[in-house]
């Protein structure tokens, strides 16, 4: 595993060279990095990463969003946005570099992807959701225009969550798992038991105290 999170740092010869040694003895050589806010926030530096990467003959693997942890704030990118640089990045390369997953979060319950940004009306038509609030099958208190997080987990510890969908309620200014809240008007996630949150809130607010 290799993590490189800016293309510069394929370009010294000596860095080439180090590439070629070792994939000279027959192992391949995965590539993955964190999106760091003032580093690496804009899809150009990605697909760049990326396409110089593979013609190296290196194998990208994760986009991952930076941990909560240390001094995050000036590092941090928002999720929505993660989505988008990655997305955007994703779209302008060749299917050789698109073996990369993410953005992705690699936290308690498993390594968490984010998988888009959609709303209500985005799957359905207007007409359909007007005939549910009438008929009393949309909870009044849902938008239909309000943006929601589509999400999986790409590993878990339990197995069964492994790539099952789950939607979150969406804040431009969420940037870690902790701060994800479960959308449509459900109470928790389904990979959540009861009382999690009221159990993990407490050592997540001394964390936050500790760190700031």
């Amino acid at each position: 595993m290799a993590h490189y999170s800016h293309p510069v740092e394929l370009e010294p010869e000596v860095a080439r060279q180090a590439i070629r040694r070792i994939r000279n003895t027959g192992a391949q050589i995965r590539m993955q990095a964190p999106l760091v806010r003032h580093v690496n926030d804009s899809p150009e530096v990605w697909s760049s990463l990326w396409r110089t990467g593979v013609r190296l003959g290196l194998i990208p693997y994760y986009m991952f969003v930076e941990r909560d942890t240390g001094a995050r704030n000036y590092f941090e990118v928002p999720l929505g946005r993660a989505f988008a640089i990655c997305r955007q990045a994703f779209a302008s390369v060749s299917g050789l570099s698109r073996s990369v997953q993410g953005p992705a979060m690699s936290a308690f319950p498993g390594k968490v992807q984010i998988l888009g940004v959609i709303a209500l009306h985005d799957m359905m038509d207007r007409g359909i959701i007007d005939a549910l609030r009438r008929a009393g099958g949309l909870v009044p208190m849902i938008d239909p225009e309000e943006a929601i997080l589509v999400c999986d987990f790409i590993q878990a510890r339990d197995p069964a969550f492994v790539r099952v969908p789950f939607f979150a309620a969406f804040d431009p200014h969420t940037t870690w798992f902790d701060q994800l809240r479960p959308a449509l008007g459900k109470e928790r996630f389904h990979f959540e038991d009861e009382g999690d949150r009221e159990r993990t809130f407490p050592l997540y607010t001394l964390t936050e105290s500790l760190l700031n």
